[in-house]
């Protein structure tokens, strides 16, 4: 027997505005709030990936986030709006020891200035019963992810800006929250660029050759080196 989703009839006609809406997590959500009957604004820098989206009766933004004109934009779309969603986010994988100034600043450009100015501009417009929902990640609880620390770190400051804000808007009867999803299933393309790296966080000595492919303690529960879940054989899958 088939289950049926509970309705959101509190969304019926609601203004909601959605980031990185092109895919993944973020897809997903304007989806459900689509089918809630709310009026979604999808908002990505993918225009491609948002036409299935477009098809489904959302309005796209197309928008770099890192970009504080385009940011402008979507605070100006959201003004009002009774849901925002921050689902975007961008990851890249470097040793610790090797990670440059412009991807740094481009990665908390995206990751957590979008965040917090677009907090800061649709928030204080929201109506009473508005919510905020950031998106972190399990792997800002973790010091061994060092193959992504500049990301599992932002998604560590994430839990932070949702915490301010929250009580910034609490008088507003606005509610911010954050969720720390895991990793999902979709295959990470830049699997391939990891394959040949040891897999530090694991204690497996033989998970330590270079080129091994796949953690021999997968299935254990025992944090990789990078934020994937336990009992994959791919260690880095698509994260929000």
């Amino acid at each position: 027997m088939d289950r049926e989703e509970p309705a959101v009839s509190e969304a019926d006609g609601q203004l909601a505005v959605v980031t990185g809406a092109a895919s993944g997590i973020g897809e997903a959500v304007a989806r459900r709030l689509l089918a809630a009957g709310a009026r979604v604004v999808a908002v990505d820098i993918n225009e491609r990936g948002l036409a299935p989206l477009v098809d489904a009766g959302a309005t796209a933004l197309v928008a770099d986030l890192a970009d504080p004109d385009d940011r402008a934009r979507v605070v100006a779309a959201g003004r009002g709006a009774r849901y925002l969603v921050n689902a975007a986010g961008i990851l890249f994988v470097r040793p610790i020891f090797e990670v440059g100034l412009d991807e740094w600043k481009r990665l908390w450009a995206v990751n957590i200035d979008s965040m917090f100015f677009l907090c800061q501009g649709i928030g204080p417009t929201m109506p009473e019963g508005g919510a905020i929902v950031n998106l972190s990640s399990s792997s800002s609880k973790l010091a061994s992810t060092v193959e992504v620390a500049p990301y599992t770190m932002t998604k560590a400051a994430v839990l932070g800006v949702t915490r301010s804000f929250a009580y910034a808007l609490a008088p507003r009867r606005v509610r911010v929250n954050a969720i720390c999803p895991g990793s999902w299933t979709r295959r990470c393309r830049m699997w391939s660029s990891i394959r040949s790296q040891p897999c530090v966080g694991c204690r497996s000595r033989s998970c330590r050759r270079p080129g091994s492919g796949r953690c021999p303690s997968a299935g254990q529960r025992r944090p990789m080196s990078a934020p994937g879940s336990s009992g994959s054989s791919c260690p880095m899958r698509r994260h929000t």
